[in-house]
């Protein structure tokens, strides 16, 4: 008898068990799934929260610059490096650069974040998540732009024709070939074209908005040499009233106040003091502090052909990004042959040394973008 009490308790515990697990919510307690984390517009704009959140990784943010930077004639680097910005600035790319690597993988992150939330968001249900798709939009299209100048020749060369990158506008766990550049630019241009007209939100310029696209969309038009749209959409820019450039004395503060309280800035990739990189933060190789000498590596420099088209004009305000290092005596310091002109454009936001809120567009661009289109129509 107690034998089989014992049996029929068990069974009914075991019953019981059995029962409550089947109600147990077995959501990972770090995680949430996509149809979980995506169901309202609240969940949708903090995971475009996250979406910018993917420019500000270091693997897109400093790369980004490192490699626009490193190869042209503006930067003098002062001696060899085991980092492989030494092969952008030398033009000896190869397959397995980490910097490379590191900003293609970021870069579909960026793109596979603004997807998910594209895909999750019908047109006209109402003008927030319009906004925000609009706002998903356009990153993509930054993303692959940014992809295809690396990745892909300029566009005048075979007008287009010559391989591009992977386009990439699903989540699909798929592998899509590589376009050509021309299919590249085509979609990057039809992306931004349906975010302007999806964003109505004038938000502040560390987030997209209708003229944040069609900044983009005005450097894209010049660098496909269709300068017709170039000078379409710059004027739609400047024509905003959105943007004021900053009078001289300000300007030679520019970098170092945040995005949002500029007026020239019309998009960058904001990082708060808590996104500061230390020495690994953009301005590490191009400026350390005289003073405490331990803020950065300073071991790249603004070159002597930039420093000579500066000195041409004593009132240049761009005297104010370039830092001679001199001795007591007055003379030149360098590091081996290279004099150390110090580029400070990267430091002292918020008076934090390696801190930077990387400007991607300004008014003053849309000005030139202008004039060298109108230049080349004659």
């Amino acid at each position: 008898m107690k034998t089989t009490t014992i049996k029929h308790l068990l069974l009914v515990t075991s019953t019981l068990v059995s029962l409550a697990a089947c109600n147990k919510d077995l959501e990972p307690y770090n995680a949430k799934s996509d149809d979980t984390a995506l169901s309202s517009p609240s969940d949708l704009q903090t995971a475009t929260y996250g979406a910018y959140a993917g420019l500000v990784n270091a693997d897109y943010t400093l790369n980004l610059y490192w490699m626009s930077q490193y190869p042209d004639d503006d930067v003098a680097l002062s001696g060899t490096t085991s980092n492989t910005l030494y092969n952008n600035y030398t033009y000896t790319h190869f397959p397995g650069m980490v910097n490379t690597t590191a900003f293609w993988k970021q870069s579909y992150k960026v793109i596979y974040s603004a997807n998910r939330i594209i895909e999750k968001i019908k047109d006209g249900e109402s003008t927030t998540l319009d906004q925000l798709k609009g706002e998903n939009l356009y990153l993509r299209a930054m993303a692959h732009f940014h992809l295809v100048r690396f990745f892909g020749r300029p566009y005048p060369q075979g007008q287009g024709q010559n391989p591009g990158i992977v386009i990439k506008d699903n989540t699909l766990n798929d592998q899509p070939s590589r376009k050509s550049v021309k299919e590249v630019y085509d979609f990057v241009i039809a992306d931004l074209l349906k975010a302007a007209t999806l964003m109505t939100v004038n938000k502040n310029s560390c987030f997209a908005s209708k003229e944040v696209a069609y900044a983009l969309l005005s450097r894209i038009y010049l660098y496909k040499e269709d300068n017709a749209n170039a000078i379409l959409y710059a004027n739609k820019v400047i024509s905003s009233n959105r943007y004021k450039m900053l009078e001289t004395e300000p300007y030679k503060k520019y970098f170092t106040s945040v995005p949002e309280n500029n007026t020239e800035t019309i998009f960058a990739m904001r990082h708060t003091q808590a996104d500061n990189r230390f020495k690994s933060a953009i301005g590490n190789q191009f400026y350390n502090d005289p003073i405490t000498q331990s803020t950065g590596y300073g071991e790249s420099y603004a070159s002597q052909v930039l420093v000579n088209l500066v000195d041409q004009n004593p009132q240049d305000v761009r005297h104010s990004f370039i830092e001679p290092q001199r001795n007591a005596s007055g003379q030149m310091l360098t590091r081996g042959n290279t004099p150390k002109y110090f580029m400070n454009k990267f430091n002292w936001q918020e008076g934090v040394a390696n801190l930077s809120s990387p400007v991607i567009l300004r008014l003053a661009e849309m000005y030139l973008i202008r004039a060298e289109a109108n230049a080349k129509m004659g």
